[in-house]
């Protein structure tokens, strides 16, 4: 398999299942750079081609516009026809249904981020209702999870170099960082608990706990930038709707300055190896 933007140089596309991104038997993404669209309509043709050489093509228009949403905003999955119109499925298959974004194949994290790249002190807040965890995760899927990314940029080349798409998701001082920090329920069959980690993946803290299978419950996390020093501060907590809101944050740490850490980036709603609705978004500024 193969593609073309815009009648540029053919790149050949990888086709799962890769244990990763790529789930099931046929599967394939395109990963295009912003920087190699143009505003307005771009067209990619992807061509598979047979062991015996012969050719299917199709070929798919990108409308790009870019256009940066202003804080604060809210995604109202009830008004959504199509979830390309306020969101960007990065992996797997999801559709909205009762006001509420679920996926629709269990996988190793399918992803929808929001936003833009250039967002940098916001806090998202989304309901979120589990109804089911996969009880054969992936080879390289450990235990289920869902959650919240911040400051997303993508994912980078440190797994299967050269590979498309790219499959990486940790920085290695030459590849660009994706994201800033991430907050997870994780469904650990010995002990279920809150995450909160850093861009290296590396646990900041944790919190014990079990979620009940289609109880809602919110998720709120932020991301803030402490004036004059450049360091960011990550926070998480999560309860059940019925409940009130608690005052403080469950999770919290400080990265530093340094270490790849990304100044800014999108939001991300994460569903790994996980049946997941999410509901309605808010994402403002933070004071």
């Amino acid at each position: 398999m193969s593609y073309r933007l815009n009648g540029g140089t053919s790149k050949a596309l990888s086709w799962g299942p890769n244990g990763r991104r790529l789930v099931n038997a046929g599967d394939f993404v395109a990963d295009i750079l912003v920087a190699d669209l143009v505003a307005g309509p771009n067209s990619v043709q992807i061509t598979a081609t047979d062991s015996q050489g012969s050719q299917s093509t199709t070929v798919v228009t990108v409308d790009y516009q870019p256009t940066v949403p202003a804080l604060p905003f809210n995604v109202e999955w009830g008004g959504v026809a199509d979830i390309t119109q306020v969101a960007h499925v990065v992996d797997g298959e999801w559709s909205t249904s009762s006001g509420r974004l679920r996926t629709t194949a269990i996988g190793y994290d399918r992803l929808v981020a929001l936003g833009d790249r250039s967002m940098t002190d916001y806090e998202v807040t989304v309901p979120v209702t589990v109804h089911s965890f996969s009880a054969n995760p992936g080879p390289n899927s450990g235990d289920p999870a869902v959650g919240i990314l911040m400051r997303w940029n993508g994912h980078n080349d440190t797994v299967t170099p050269g590979s498309q798409p790219q499959q990486g998701w940790t920085p290695d001082g030459v590849n660009d960082t994706p994201f800033g920090a991430y907050a997870l329920y994780r469904a650990r069959s010995s002990s279920p608990r809150l995450e909160l980690r850093d861009h290296r993946a590396s646990i900041k803290g944790t919190q014990g706990v079990t979620l009940q299978p289609g109880t809602t419950y919110v998720f709120k996390v932020r991301a803030d930038a402490n004036p004059g020093s450049g360091a960011t501060t990550y926070s998480f907590k999560a309860w059940a709707a019925s409940d009130p809101e608690p005052a403080g944050w469950t999770l919290q740490f400080t990265a530093g300055t340094s270490d790849d850490q990304p100044a800014s980036g999108s939001v991300v709603l994460l569903a790994h190896e996980a049946d997941v609705s999410f509901g309605d978004v808010t994402v403002t500024p933070v004071p």
